[in-house]
């Protein structure tokens, strides 16, 4: 649900910690539900698996792959969302 849109919205709080070199990755919906030629989503699972592959890449790097691996995964389909990622890195030491 996109923060702040609806009013009255009934959200819940939580809190994760993280550590020197962990990756945050924020999406829209686009992402997970673009779809393949054969009407498949691509999906929470293709995503993590994008995201993983590229971990080791700056926060550009892991936009850049996630967005590839959509792409391909779409092939000719045309794309009929929106399509955001955001990627944050907890600093090493």
């Amino acid at each position: 649900m996109a923060l702040g849109a609806f009013e009255g919205a009934c959200l819940q709080e939580a809190s994760a910690q993280m550590h020197p070199g962990d990756l945050l990755l924020l999406y829209t919906d686009g992402i997970t539900d673009a779809r393949s030629t054969a009407g498949e989503f691509f999906g929470v699972e293709r995503l993590r698996s994008a995201a993983c592959t590229a971990a080791t890449l700056g926060a550009k790097g892991v936009c850049d792959a996630v967005f590839a691996h959509v792409s391909r995964f779409q092939a000719q389909r045309v794309q009929y969302d929106d399509m955001a990622v955001l990627v944050a890195r907890v600093a090493t030491r």
